[in-house]
């Protein structure tokens, strides 16, 4: 029969196997002392380092803290930092409200105690408990732990809770650099989703009328084989470009360059032609960087550009092969061409050239003018920019310098001091950070900027040496070429397209009627409580009353919740602004109550918000049904079938 222990283990094999393979170099306590009393939960730990015991009075301390995290009984995630004797934790663990506990621990030897002390074998199966060692916390593994469910929802209420006062004493600096560490990533996990859902419509309208251009271009997939080096150069625009720019020349003909469009000019003023240009803003500004380059310049590039940009980049685009590939949004994957691919989770365009080293399976890519941060002379982008050095300052990208220039600051490159950023930059670094992350057991990061931020998870490495070290000058790079989509199968994807469209606006029709009904029923009901004082307000509903609100609320979010389309489509378009809704209403739904006009309150509170929400969401439907019924182009076929 298996120990407690081994059970433990068989199930963090197979999901959480880093955290599995360091248990095995543990063979017993050399820190940590335990001792058993009489009863099964009397346990107490001696840290025999710092001569601190855990308890005076195990089982009366333990009781304390599971009363103390009673308060929390609503929360659907809760993150801890320690796993103590692992008690406490396993005594949380029965409310089974709590969709997932993830566990920050410092100390592996504690973990090994806590494991053998009590079988968490089925929580970590389910997912409901998660153990993180501490040193091993990335910022991509940060993240993934708020795309889990509806984590990030929760955000308003997020903190890292100290299981045991112990860590307070000994780990203190590392538990508030692990709430602030997630903190971060939480913040980008809600920055990426966006605030404006006018910016997705626009994205959408261009999305839809660039199909046919996708469709007709190459396969994204085909790019999968057609790797012609070992070794990427992402060329960015930072103030640093300048002064690589000489290297870069030397060795052209022998590495793969990966060029972001604001670089393109630059380059083609050196003789420089990169292999890839990667384009993803969907604002018309964009395509200066394409008329500003020759049309023999384009020639022989590869132009990858996600398919919601705006038209006036591919009317800019005068030579070379146009290859369209979709933003990893969920309302992309609904038309199934999956062949046309999906890059760029990040909001940077050297986050999609990264992904594109990753996609095309490089071993190593190369960072160089990628700053992400201003110069020592103040300027924000290398010398020769289309926009100038100072476009920032100048706000020529209309990036709002005065509201994103508010102190942001990063470690320097080479950890010197610090240097000045601006929010945008933060955010695309935080987009790089976690795709540096994701990928670093297959592909070697190395920052050649030499200059501007550090990038967490790159080697620092001056560029000359990356070239001494990787850069093989005795075989030339072949040329990339592409090809075109079938017309046989180009007309298949357009028919199948034009189908699914129509099924869009069909089931958009009906839950925007669904929605509305139950917006204007709330609505009626809530008019006897405006501008009524608080304790008016708690009274103007019957209990009954406020049930038949309750399951009018709870009918239509189940509606929307099963419904393959919403999920798939619409919610994905609308999430930047139900997001914030399903922000506070998370507040209110883990507010713990205890009396009936608490009770009260928290109800019309729920509903009151999803009034709101729902008005919000039957207009956003709208204005994707607009979109869908005026800026698609359905293909002849389709056409003569619905006359």
């Amino acid at each position: 029969m298996k120990t407690i222990y081994e059970n433990n283990l068989d199930v963090l094999k197979k999901y959480n196997e880093k955290l599995y393979k360091q248990l095995l170099n543990i063979k017993e306590n050399s820190r940590y002392e335990v001792f058993q009393g009489k009863k099964a939960n009397d346990i107490n730990i001696l840290d025999t380092q710092k001569s601190i015991r855990f308890y005076d009075n195990p089982l009366k301390e333990m009781k304390k803290k599971i009363e103390y995290f009673k308060k929390f009984s609503e929360y659907d995630f809760l993150y801890l930092f320690g796993v103590a004797n692992g008690v406490v934790i396993k005594k949380i663990l029965e409310n089974k409200k709590h969709q997932q506990i993830v566990v920050i621990e410092p100390n592996i030897e504690l973990v090994y105690i806590a494991l053998n002390l009590s079988d968490f074998s089925k929580d970590i199966i389910s997912k409901r408990l998660i153990i993180i060692l501490e040193k091993d916390m990335i910022f991509s593994e940060a993240i993934s732990l708020f795309s889990y469910k509806n984590a990030k929802l929760y955000a308003r209420v997020f903190k890292v809770r100290s299981i045991h006062d112990y860590y307070g004493h000994v780990y203190s600096e590392k538990m508030v650099k692990t709430n602030k560490f997630l903190l971060k990533a939480l913040e980008y996990c809600i920055e990426i989703v966006g605030n404006s859902t006018i910016d997705q419509i626009i994205g959408l309208k261009q999305h839809l009328a660039n199909t046919p251009l996708m469709l007709k271009g190459p396969k994204f997939s085909s790019l999968k084989t057609k790797k012609n080096t070992d070794i990427a150069i992402i060329v960015s625009t930072g103030p640093s470009l300048h002064k690589q720019l000489d290297l870069l020349k030397e060795i052209k003909d022998y590495v793969t360059i990966i060029s972001v469009d604001a670089s393109m000019p630059i380059l083609e003023k050196h003789n420089i032609k990169p292999d890839f240009v990667v384009s993803m803003e969907r604002v018309e500004m964009t395509s200066i960087f394409y008329k500003k380059t020759s049309k023999e310049f384009q020639k022989d590039i590869n132009f990858i550009s996600v398919s919601l940009q705006h038209k006036s980049i591919f009317k800019a685009i005068n030579n070379g092969t146009t290859v369209l590939v979709m933003r990893p949004f969920h309302y992309n994957a609904y038309f199934q061409l999956d062949d046309y691919g999906y890059i760029c989770a990040g909001m940077g365009c050297a986050n999609m050239a990264h992904e594109l080293t990753v996609y095309m399976g490089f071993k190593h890519a190369v960072f160089i003018g990628q700053d992400l941060a201003y110069g020592k002379d103040g300027s924000s982008h290398s010398k020769n920019h289309v926009l100038g050095e100072n476009c920032i300052k100048e706000d020529k990208t209309k990036l709002n310098t005065s509201i994103n220039n508010s102190g942001i600051e990063f470690e320097a490159y080479g950890g010197k001091g610090t240097v000045k950023s601006t929010y945008p930059w933060k955010l695309f670094m935080s987009g790089l950070v976690n795709s540096i992350g994701e990928s670093r057991e297959i592909m070697t990061c190395i920052n050649a900027t030499e200059g501007g931020a550090r990038i967490s998870g790159t080697i620092e490495m001056p560029f000359k040496d990356v070239i001494k070290k990787y850069i093989d000058k005795k075989v030339k790079k072949s040329k990339i070429v592409l090809k075109n989509t079938d017309k046989n199968e180009l007309n298949k994807l357009k028919i199948a397209c034009d189908e699914r469209v129509k099924k869009l606006i069909k089931e958009g029709e009906s839950l925007k009627e669904k929605v509305e009904e139950a917006f204007i029923f709330i609505s009626k009901k809530l008019e006897k409580i405006e501008n009524k004082e608080l304790k008016d307000v708690i009274k103007a509903f019957s209990t009954k009353e406020t049930i038949t609100m309750l399951n009018m609320v709870n009918n239509t979010r189940n509606e929307l919740s099963s419904n393959k389309t919403f999920n798939d489509f619409y919610h994905d378009i609308l999430q930047s602004v139900l997001v914030h809704y399903e922000l506070e209403l998370s507040e209110i739904k883990v507010s713990k109550v205890t009396s009936s006009k608490d009770n009260q309150l928290k109800a019309i509170k729920w509903i009151n918000t999803h009034r709101v929400w729902m008005f919000d969401l039957a207009g956003g439907i709208w204005n994707i049904l607009d979109v869908l019924k005026n800026d698609y182009i359905m293909s002849e076929e389709s056409v003569d079938k619905t006359t």
